[in-house]
């Protein structure tokens, strides 16, 4: 009788130990199911964090570089002017950069000035994140079609017990800098074969890429170019690549210059401003229309009446002082 006793005493701590053990089991295996689905959960917003502020600043770095004709650091011969560019050709010598310096220069923007995004992790360190850093290296891929950057950032993230390692990153944009740098790098070449300066070769690249390309200054023979591509937008803004070129105006075969003027359309009761582009000094305007006055500085403002309505071809001539001459036909509708 207390044999069997016994044995069912021994029974029942069996059964309770194996229920005991396998409680246990059960709140091992769930709690390493939690934190398994939780891990994205605690990593991922870092992940996502470090793939946006790499893109941003690659995104800055394209706009700032691409204002000093794809420097970060602008050589020591920029323009005098406020626009602080630098020289693609200088007085017969072409001085432009190659393809990848200007890759150095947008990796080294991107190395110099990721971390006023990252902000050192600040963000997650307040929510108990460790973030070990290691030391950051950017490369850069020009093409015609877009810049590629990859990033070699090795981080050591910690919280709590859990550990996790993340060292690369990519980020892209469809600016077309490859296509806009060849050409300028190929005009400024050309330059030292030609005494002529080349505008109808900027005319005929932007029209045929649907670029836009203006005169931000003229000075005392150095223009400052920019080429201005509308259908890449970065930061709301159309990108821009602006580069100067210096000529010897004893050297230079033409000595002014009016741009070809695109077919222009104006409406009734409405206000017309077109500004003409031209290169030279001490120019003077005009025009064989009674429509309107061009100004000093090559401005065509007015506003068409109803009797104004119509089609003309315009010419519209430039000289200079020294009685250097040339011109354009403006093609207008007035609607």
């Amino acid at each position: 009788m207390q044999k069997r006793g016994q044995i069912t005493i021994f029974i029942i701590l069996g059964i309770v130990i194996v229920a005991l053990f396998s409680l246990l089991f059960l709140i091992i295996s769930k709690t390493t199911t939690e934190l398994e689905t939780q891990e994205p959960l605690l990593f991922g917003p870092i992940q996502t964090f470090i793939d946006s502020c790499f893109q941003r600043t690659l995104d800055d770095g394209l706009i700032e570089t691409g204002l000093h004709g794809g420097y970060y650091v602008v050589p020591s011969l920029p323009t005098e002017s406020y626009y602080s560019t630098p020289y693609y050709f200088y007085i017969n010598k072409d001085i432009s950069p190659s393809k990848e310096e200007i890759e150095e220069q947008l990796a080294l923007y991107i190395n110099g000035n990721l971390n006023s995004c990252l902000n050192n992790f600040s963000y997650f360190e307040e929510k108990g994140v460790l973030i070990e850093e290691g030391e950051m290296n950017s490369e850069i891929l020009i093409t015609d079609t877009k810049v590629r950057a990859d990033m070699y950032f090795p981080l050591t993230i910690k919280l709590g017990k859990r550990t996790k390692e993340i060292s690369r990153f990519t980020a892209e944009s469809k600016v077309k800098l490859g296509r806009i740098f060849d050409f300028v790098k190929d005009l400024s070449r050309r330059q030292t074969e030609n005494n002529a300066l080349l505008h109808n070769s900027l005319v005929n690249f932007s029209l045929h890429h649907n670029f836009h390309y203006t005169i931000l200054d003229q000075t005392e023979g150095s223009y400052i170019y920019t080429i201005e591509d509308n259908n890449t937008v970065i930061n709301k803004r159309p990108y821009r690549f602006t580069f100067t070129m210096k000529y010897e105006w004893d050297d230079l075969e033409q000595k002014v210059w009016l741009f070809p003027i695109p077919d222009q359309e104006a409406s009734v009761g409405v206000h017309f401003n077109y500004q003409l582009q031209s290169f030279g000094e001490d120019l003077h305007y005009s025009s064989d229309t009674d429509l309107f006055d061009i100004s000093d500085k090559g401005e065509i403002a007015f506003v068409p009446q109803e009797n104004d309505r119509g089609e003309y071809d315009i010419f519209i001539e430039i000289i200079d002082n020294q009685e250097n001459t040339t011109y354009q036909v403006m093609h207008l509708v007035i609607a």
